[in-house]
């Protein structure tokens, strides 16, 4: 691992990647900066369909769950589900009323866009991305970060549920129990029995 650590390093520039984290090193996820919410959003999608879940979770610095919810919507792509799946946090974000919000995809393409790149081929979700800008600029901080699937677990299964739900699911602190063992695993705090 060091090896592949000491590689990547090698091969990218510090000057044009600031942001850069060794992908190895990241295992697990971390709660946010103190005065900081962390959501995480993932999607699911069926191609066949057009199907898709959508999840979010939102925890604290102390790794409490602060709110959730799993939804089933038809998208038409992957791209356009992790899309609404950020849309869909920022807006349960504001109805709580946190201001300092970090928001983890899975997607780099959507962080991307988000950020402003315009040539990744995501112009089939400009109205989405634009939705996003414009909720993100009515909180005072927004940051926003890639993650891999393997730490995105807790929004993945909430968007395995979605995809199987009849209408949105939200939770405000208590996590459906399908939830609780993925939580527990991340090594935080699990709601009360």
């Amino acid at each position: 691992m060091r090896a592949a650590n000491e590689f990547i390093e090698a091969n990218v520039s510090q000057s044009t990647h600031s942001d850069y984290v060794p992908l190895i090193s990241m295992r697990a996820w971390t709660p946010p900066s103190d005065g900081f919410v962390k959501i995480n959003t993932d999607a699911a999608w069926i191609k066949e369909s057009n199907r898709s879940g959508v999840g979010v979770v939102i925890r604290d610095s102390a790794g409490n769950v602060r709110g959730g919810l799993a939804d089933n919507l038809y998208c038409c792509s992957a791209l356009h589900a992790e899309a609404e799946a950020a849309l869909r946090g920022l807006y349960l974000a504001k109805r709580k009323g946190f201001s300092k919000v970090m928001l983890e995809t899975d997607s780099t393409i959507l962080k991307q866009s988000v950020e402003g790149m315009t040539n990744n081929g995501a112009w089939s979700i400009l109205p989405t991305i634009l939705e996003i800008r414009r909720l993100a600029n009515s909180f005072q901080s927004v940051e926003w970060s890639w993650i891999p699937r393997s730490i995105n677990k807790a929004a993945h299964a909430a968007a395995s549920i979605g995809i199987r739900a009849v209408e949105q699911i939200c939770w405000a602190e208590r996590s459906p129990l399908s939830l609780q063992g993925v939580l527990e695993a991340d090594g935080l705090p699990g709601p009360p029995n």
